[in-house]
């Protein structure tokens, strides 16, 4: 049953990137047709601080959402 869990939770973590990826290049390619250049507001580091946050903040135990 648990791998079963982690299984799916791996699964929806791996298109959740993968539908953030999309909307990233989609927002870009978007940008570029109207003449806005989007992407430069994206600071990479922030990104990182972020998930870094989010990271420590999941890592005091089992975040169970049922």
């Amino acid at each position: 049953d648990k791998i079963k869990t982690a299984v799916s939770t791996i699964r929806y973590a791996i298109i959740g990137l993968i539908v953030t990826i999309l909307a990233v290049v989609i927002i870009g390619t978007v940008g570029k047709a109207l003449g806005i250049n989007v992407i430069q507001y994206i600071n990479f580091q922030d990104v990182i601080e972020t998930i870094t946050s989010i990271g420590t903040q999941g890592s005091g135990g089992s975040n169970k959402l049922e």
